[in-house]
């Protein structure tokens, strides 16, 4: 496979020396991770892209946290995927005793139930400014409930499914009784002949090792007129005026084996059966992911024929490079106005 790397960031170094500042608790469990990797304790797997391509274009051999990982861009979606990736067992390990403590994700669940509140209330908001009919909801990933209780509250009957037990029963001590321990095919065992008229998920499908098992089990669940909506970090739209500052490696990390395309997204949805388009939230409700891009795609029970282009991964590629470059310019330049005080003041003393 061609090897294209965005810069010398994306090269993997075996020194340890990390290109960001974790605490102490971080660094822990993100060299046990990497130790798992190299000693071969955690299985990887190469995989073909989901639209099928078994050629890319390595971009990345490291992450944000400079673990062994490399990301391929597919050259016919345009989609990144981290390949080869953990196998079913390592996925398990990782996700059970080091994600949370490695991402030093916030263990406040009422905070985090708060964080949710926000994005279900722009999801109410574009339920209504596009008079979309929803009377049954399913998140898959809900957390701890905060997006399900303001669709509870607009007066839609909502259920969701999650792994993490805690999060689950704080979901049910706020009064949603409708939270299932497990993946969406557990919603199928607990519910028979259930259908749903929104099926959605916020930053979840990203994590997901199999994506067409997953669209499969939505497509099932859904009703004739119902929607699936994914919300999914946009890496080909970052630019330094995000919250990050346009600095691609922050959005390179194990926990998320692909960065969506909209090609990507189009083609997933043809083979399951879907159509997708790109849909776009007001702008009245920031969220705690406002600073970031983000692909909202919406997928209806209805196919068009779609093809890719593989000019398509070429141009995303390039608009990468091109991101790149500035943030290392911009980085550059504020390096040297650093200096350039020094000397200033050096003088002036």
């Amino acid at each position: 496979m061609k090897h294209s790397l965005l810069s010398e960031r994306f090269k993997y170094k075996s020194d340890r020396i990390y290109p960001y500042r974790f605490g102490k608790e971080q660094i822990i469990f993100i060299e046990q991770v990497r130790d798992n990797i190299i000693n071969k304790n955690y299985g990887l797997v190469y995989e073909n892209c989901f639209c099928g391509e078994s050629d890319g274009i390595v971009l990345a051999e490291t992450d944000r946290y400079n673990l062994p990982v490399q990301s391929v861009i597919c050259s016919t979606c345009g989609t990144i995927r981290i390949t080869p990736y953990l196998n079913q067992h390592a996925v398990i390990d990782f996700y059970t005793f080091f994600y949370q403590k490695m991402y030093a994700r916030s263990t406040n669940k009422a905070d985090y139930f708060e964080k949710q509140s926000l994005y279900g209330k722009k999801i109410i908001e574009w339920i209504r400014a596009n008079n979309v009919k929803v009377n049954t909801v399913l998140e898959i990933g809900c957390g701890a409930g905060g997006a399900l209780n303001e669709l509870t509250k607009s007066g839609i009957n909502t259920t969701g499914c999650e792994f993490d037990e805690e999060l689950i029963s704080f979901a049910k001590s706020k009064g949603l009784d409708n939270i299932f321990y497990g993946s969406i095919e557990d919603i199928a065992v607990n519910l028979n002949d259930i259908k749903f008229d929104l099926i959605f998920s916020h930053h979840v499908l990203e994590h997901v090792n199999e994506v067409d098992l997953l669209f499969e089990n939505c497509r099932n669940l859904l009703s004739d007129d119902g929607i699936i909506i994914h919300i999914v970090p946009d890496i080909f739209s970052l630019t330094t005026s995000h919250s990050n500052g346009g600095d691609l490696l922050t959005m390179i990390h194990l926990a998320h084996k692909y960065n969506f395309s909209e090609e990507g997204l189009r083609l997933l949805a043809l083979k399951n059966g879907l159509h997708f388009r790109r849909v776009y939230p007001t702008e009245n409700l920031t969220t705690h992911m406002s600073g970031s891009p983000e692909i909202w795609g919406e997928f209806r029970l209805q196919s068009t024929n779609v093809t890719a282009s593989k000019k398509s991964s070429e141009i995303l590629l390039q608009r990468l490079k091109q991101v790149e470059s500035r943030f290392l310019r911009k980085q550059l330049q504020s390096r040297l106005k650093k200096f350039l005080k020094k000397v200033y003041r050096k003088i002036l003393h």
